[in-house]
């Protein structure tokens, strides 16, 4: 338990979520990149039920050089949520079923995708969880009312190198096209 936890011990429905430091640089080409990692932790007094995340891209790559977005737990590598496409910026991922992180329970992710495109440009995703506590979550009328989240750490800025290309594959692709 963080100091932080240990002083919102009074509270309930927080949901903590932790940057992790992650690999700077990936390729164009690659599948399955690794673009970021995170934590998300429940308070010590309850559980968090998570419905969806919700990726915000604020690097300079485009949506359409980067995408194929999937939560992965970082533990087992078990896919927690399907791929996803970026739109102006944004990704939702949701989880069918919700998944619960119990009291004081620390679980930590990978935030997967394709890069296509953006050599030179670089990836910057920041999170945002939708988390509901399940005692104090749920208001008029079985409303959710979501968890307060707080955040420690930044997200690591990753760049995208150009892929290398063999000259003569890429003589090859154009002469097929003309």
């Amino acid at each position: 338990m963080t100091k932080e936890q240990a002083e919102d011990k009074e509270n309930s429905g927080v949901v903590y979520v932790e940057y992790k430091p992650t690999d700077t640089l990936v390729t164009v080409g690659a599948k399955k990149a690794r673009l970021g990692i995170f934590s998300a932790a429940a308070d010590v007094n309850d559980s968090q039920i998570i419905y969806e995340i919700t990726i915000t891209q604020k690097g300079t790559a485009d949506d359409s050089e980067i995408n194929n977005f999937s939560i992965v737990r970082a533990a087992d590598g078990q896919v927690m949520a399907p791929v996803t496409q970026m739109c102006m910026g944004v990704a939702k991922l949701s989880f069918s079923p919700p998944f619960t992180i119990l009291p004081g329970d620390k679980i930590h992710f990978c935030i997967i995708g394709d890069v296509f495109g953006g050599g030179g440009k670089n990836v910057e995703l920041n999170v945002k969880l939708l988390a509901v506590a399940p005692t104090t979550g749920f208001g008029d009328q079985g409303k959710l009312v979501a968890s307060m989240q707080k955040v420690t750490g930044t997200p690591t800025k990753v760049l995208i190198s150009p892929a290398k290309i063999d000259p003569r594959q890429w003589l090859n692709t154009i002469n097929t096209h003309l």
